[in-house]
């Protein structure tokens, strides 16, 4: 009951703050503000995320996404799902991914994930037929996100999403916007 009721209020917290007027898709990135003295020169760069379905598609969509920032960055990369934490040994699986020799991992680990039903009203400028209302999924992902190389933490970020499944753009809009908090603390070169 304590975690039904505490996943309604995350969700009326949430929800306001992402939804946008026209049903595009929102996402907050939250970073640990940490500026390096100088840019890391990353050869290969392993992407890897474990969680539920919800969050095997958003991940892989994302990754797919960070794949083309970083290529322009000449930085190679390779994305693992770790699999269901519930059903899985990530950390083993984790280790697997490993022997790929990346420079350094970024992981995203969900801290929620959930699909709610949210009414919408669609009004005609006429009454009639093309007046009324709907429901529509929304997808609610929160991810702890962290970059570490082979002695250290270099990043990490919360990403808060909140988004219809059919919207292909967030997933540009987020890689977009983790690159540019990644150039502004100087975790990877180039211009912001």
């Amino acid at each position: 009951m304590r975690a039904f009721l505490l996943s309604i209020i995350t969700v009326l917290f949430v929800l306001p703050a992402f939804s946008q007027f026209r049903g595009k898709a929102g996402y907050n990135l939250e970073s640990v503000e940490d500026k390096l003295d100088t840019a890391k020169h990353y050869q290969k760069i392993l992407i890897v995320a474990e969680g539920n379905m919800q969050v095997r598609m958003y991940a892989q969509n994302l990754a797919q996404e960070l794949t083309k920032y970083f290529k322009d960055q000449k930085i190679e990369c390779k994305y693992e799902y770790l699999g269901d934490p519930a059903k899985t040994d990530v950390n083993r699986a984790l280790e697997t991914a490993k022997t790929w020799n990346p420079d350094a991992v970024m992981r995203l680990k969900p801290s929620q994930s959930e699909e709610i039903m949210v009414k919408r009203v669609y009004a005609n400028s006429m009454p009639g037929p093309g007046s009324g209302a709907g429901l529509r999924n929304v997808l609610i992902n929160v991810f702890n996100i962290t970059l570490t190389d082979a002695i250290e933490l270099v990043w990490s970020a919360k990403l808060s999403a909140s988004y219809e499944g059919a919207e292909e753009g967030i997933y540009r809009r987020v890689a977009k916007g983790i690159m540019h908090d990644l150039k502004k603390q100087n975790v990877v070169g180039g211009k912001i």
